[in-house]
């Protein structure tokens, strides 16, 4: 896989270029870093990269303990029921 040279650009440059400094990173998926005084303080990465990174990751198991299943569905329960209960004033 051949090794591409990150891209750079001030802050000066990168307002200038804007429009297209966007387009790049989107045709390429090549991120930007914004520099201000030769230090880096932003980057423009594609969306796609983003999704990937926040991809959360599945916990099976999490809720074990924590809810009961009735075993009938249309089983009465009276806390719920008063929950629903229309209130006259």
């Amino acid at each position: 896989m051949p090794t591409t040279t990150p891209i750079k650009m001030n802050v000066n440059e990168a307002k200038a270029k804007f429009s297209s400094l966007l387009a790049g990173v989107e045709r390429t998926g090549q991120p930007v870093t914004i520099l201000r005084y030769g230090h880096p303080v932003a980057q423009v990465v594609p969306m796609i990269s983003m999704a990937r990174q926040e991809k959360p990751s599945i916990r099976y198991g999490v809720g074990k303990g924590c809810y009961q299943i009735l075993d009938d569905i249309d089983e009465s329960n009276d806390e719920v029921g008063k929950l629903f209960a229309a209130e006259e004033p």
